[in-house]
């Protein structure tokens, strides 16, 4: 492009009005131009200031900015984030993996991905050129996540912006398509734990053994055989999750080559589990055993009465071994059980499926194991159990406050409780 020989009063030519680069004024700020060859077009943006010497400067960096990542092959005005955000998904959903033992992510994690970048979609606007877009436009999110979705929480807002990060960064490293690699994050103190919440979530014991009552009567109703199966299988999901404390997902995606039954004794079964890090929230995998190892071998009786004997690979709480069993389908039963519990009725819209491991961590808090210990079963940080479940438990406070000890005569402590 030939360089422009006549400017007007608000124009000033900046790096020497190569490619037509030129700032001016609009109102009181001052505007940056430049002529994109690889476009054939125009692009001009906002410098965010009033002072001439700092517009000059800005400009300069931007255009050194723009014709850097010419030169890497971005095209400024090449894709919408719609479309970019599409190829990063595509690259996602080549991880899927049917196998649970295999490394990738479920089909569960990509629909949250695409989730979470529908919302940045919402956000930033499905038309906006990837190029347009400003490292500094993500700290506006939080504010507007709580504006148009009232209930969202902490972690959900700052789990969303990771994903939109990741996505970024797979553009500008793989695709050179992005300008930045990243988007700057608002800065967060952690989230106090809601104790009050987990207690509300958490089953006593009473209601525990009340709901165990519930699907004992649930399983016993006179329905076709699938159902009867499906229902036998929910009650074992929900046995085993009360006596393990797993998380949903790791529960979800257990095979049976992840678990081992040991014998105790003629009326004691334990079950030693392999959580792989492929399955695991944390991304960590961790070997631990828990009691109720008879559940698993009444549930694989009635999955072989049913099916063909199970393979070492297949999914635990599955119709066919091969699908995990649907989480909408789990709560869809979780509530008609509840319906049939002797259980308050406040109470039981405060429970939920996960407060099966509420109330795992809590039994095991409660029964006097060590935190670490309780730490390393449940896939969780000695922290969390301390900060979320050693405080709801009153007796465990109660012992706490009461503790004392006595010297004897040589000297020694001896812990009084």
């Amino acid at each position: 492009m030939a360089k422009k020989q006549f400017f007007s009063e608000d124009e000033v030519p900046v790096f020497g009005n190569r490619n037509g680069a030129v700032i001016f004024r609009r109102g009181e700020n001052w505007q940056f131009r430049v002529w994109l060859t690889a476009d054939n077009r125009y692009v001009q943006k906002s410098l965010n200031t009033k002072i001439l010497e700092t517009a000059k400067a800005r400009a300069d960096e931007l255009y050194l900015e723009l014709y850097a990542n010419i030169e890497k092959g971005v095209k400024f005005y090449s894709s919408s984030v719609k479309e970019s955000v599409q190829t990063y998904v595509d690259y996602r959903a080549t991880e899927v993996r049917d196998d649970p033992s295999q490394n990738g992510i479920v089909k569960g994690r990509l629909e949250t991905i695409k989730t979470h970048l529908r919302h940045f979609l919402d956000f930033v606007g499905r038309e906006t050129r990837l190029s347009q877009l400003e490292e500094g436009q993500l700290l506006a999110y939080p504010k507007w996540c709580r504006t148009t979705r009232k209930t969202i929480s902490d972690s959900t807002v700052r789990n969303e912006m990771s994903t939109v990060n990741s996505c970024i960064s797979y553009l500008y490293d793989k695709k050179i398509m992005s300008s930045f690699r990243h988007f700057q994050l608002p800065k967060h103190t952690r989230t106090q734990v809601d104790v009050e919440k987990v207690k509300r979530e958490t089953f006593t014991a009473d209601e525990y053994n009340a709901f165990t009552v519930a699907m004992r009567q649930y399983v016993k109703e006179q329905v076709d055989d699938d159902e009867l199966y499906a229902r036998q299988l929910v009650r074992s999901y929900f046995l085993i999750a009360a006596n393990s404390g797993m998380r949903s997902g790791e529960l979800a995606q257990l095979t049976w080559q992840n678990i081992e039954i040991l014998d105790i004794n003629k009326e004691t079964k334990i079950a030693k589990i392999t959580v792989q890090a492929a399955t695991s929230k944390v991304g960590k995998s961790r070997i631990f055993m828990h009691r109720g190892g008879f559940y698993y071998e009444r549930w694989r009786e009635l999955y072989e009465q049913r099916n063909a004997k199970v393979q070492q690979a297949g999914i635990i709480f599955s119709i066919d071994g091969k699908r995990r069993y649907p989480q909408s389908s789990l709560h869809k039963h979780f509530k008609r059980m509840m319906a049939l519990a002797n259980i308050h009725k406040d109470r039981k819209q405060q429970l939920v499926p996960y407060s099966f491991r509420h109330f795992a961590i809590t039994n095991r808090v409660q029964s006097g194991l060590k935190l670490q210990e309780v730490a390393k079963m449940t896939g969780t940080s000695v922290k969390q159990v301390e900060e979320t479940y050693w405080h709801i438990n009153d007796q465990q406070m109660k012992r706490a406050a009461l503790a004392d000890f006595v010297i004897d005569k040589n000297g020694s402590i001896i812990p009084t409780m």
